[in-house]
C-alpha cells in the first residue's frame, strides 16, 4: 500500500504500477524454486515462530498431500525462538527437516537439540543421520495418525 501510495504522488500510470505489483518476486518470500510432478519445494525465510506458522497454515490451506518443513535457528538468539518454532513445526509440518543454520558461537548439536525438544512432546524421530559435512540433519514425523512410519522411507 506504502508503494501504491508513493507511485500514486508521484503521478505514475496506476496501469503501470498493477502491471508491475501483479510481476513482483520477492526472493526468499514463499519463493518457488522447484517444481515436478512429485513435489514443489518453496523457500521462505520465516526467522520467528509468527511467520513460521502463518506460512504452514497458508500452505496447509492448500491441502497437500505432505507438508514437510526444512529449518534451523541461528546461534547465539533468543532459545524461546527455537522452542516456538519447533512447536509451530511440530504440529502444522507433517515432517521437520532441523538443519544447521548460522550458529555463531553455539554447537549445532545444542541448537538442535533445543528445537528438537519441542518437537519431540509431539512426535517421536524417526531417523537421524549425518550430512558429509558432519551436521546433524535431524527427521521428525509430526502430525500423529496422518501416516504410519510405513509411509516414510530413509533416503
Amino acid at each position: 500500500m506504502a508503494a501504491v501510495s508513493l507511485c500514486s504522488l508521484l503521478g505514475l500510470d496506476p496501469q503501470r504500477v498493477s502491471h508491475a505489483l501483479e510481476h513482483i518476486r520477492v526472493n526468499g518470500r514463499m519463493e518457488i524454486v522447484h517444481t515436478s510432478s512429485h513435489c514443489t519445494v518453496l523457500v521462505d525465510y520465516a526467522h520467528n515462530a509468527v511467520s513460521m506458522e502463518s506460512l504452514l497454515k497458508t500452505l496447509r490451506d492448500y491441502s497437500p498431500k505432505r507438508l514437510v518443513c526444512v529449518f534451523g535457528c541461528g546461534g547465539n538468539r533468543s532459545k524461546d525462538r527455537r522452542y516456538s518454532m519447533g512447536e509451530i513445526g511440530g504440529r502444522l509440518a507433517d515432517l521437520c527437516i532441523l538443519t544447521a543454520d548460522n550458529s555463531r558461537y553455539e554447537k549445532v548439536e545444542d541448537i538442535l537439540a533445543d528445537i528438537r525438544e519441542s518437537i519431540e512432546k509431539q512426535a517421536e524421530p524417526l531417523w537421524r543421520y549425518r550430512t558429509a559435512g558432519s551436521h546433524p540433519i535431524q527427521c521428525f514425523p509430526c502430525r500423529a495418525g496422518r501416516y504410519d512410519r510405513g509411509d516414510w522411507k530413509r533416503p
